[in-house]
């Protein structure tokens, strides 16, 4: 009682809890490595432990400027929607909620992987120091998370220098 009521203005929005889809966007660089159906591991910022399941439904085809709120950002990053169809249902999905998502574009298995912070580089490429100190050269292949892959150079066992992350 007392609101104001016009036309063409919504005064509820109802939403349909039978099924959750996950809204998000990928930066353009990364776009072509992502397909539909490509596995979808994600997860409510809320509740970070808890890791849900997904498959990429969609991928939009044209790119937009990413709305970003944080104005340290100089470049204007282009971005492509994606929505992720979700099969699990829960109390805890909600509309509008925010979420985290990682998609899975590609696995090597049995890939040696080495972390960013073990890895060094002088004007002939890069190269590892082994655990007793002799300077080894290395190709690199993916990099992802802190971790790159060695496609020649080292073998699986053999131990590296890293420095300590308590200094």
């Amino acid at each position: 009682e007392g609101d104001t009521m016009r036309e063409g203005l919504a005064f509820a929005k109802l939403a349909d809890l039978d099924s959750f889809v996950v809204k998000g966007t990928v930066p353009e660089e990364r776009v072509q490595s992502v397909k539909e159906g490509c596995a979808v591991r994600w997860w409510i910022a809320s509740f970070p432990a808890e890791v849900h399941q997904g498959k990429v439904g969609s991928v939009g085809y044209v790119a937009r400027e990413k709305n970003s709120r944080n104005w340290l950002e100089q470049e204007t990053a282009r971005v492509f929607d994606i929505r992720i169809a979700i099969a699990a249902k829960s109390a805890r999905f909600q509309p509008g909620l925010t979420v985290s998502f990682e998609i899975v574009v590609g696995q090597v298995p049995g890939a040696l992987v080495i972390p960013l912070k073990g890895l060094h580089y002088d004007a002939d490429g890069s190269f590892v120091y082994l655990a007793d100190g002799q300077k080894r050269r290395v190709k690199l292949g993916e990099e992802e998370k802190g971790e790159v892959q060695v496609t020649a150079g080292l073998a699986k066992g053999e131990g590296i220098l890293v420095p300590r992350d308590d200094r």
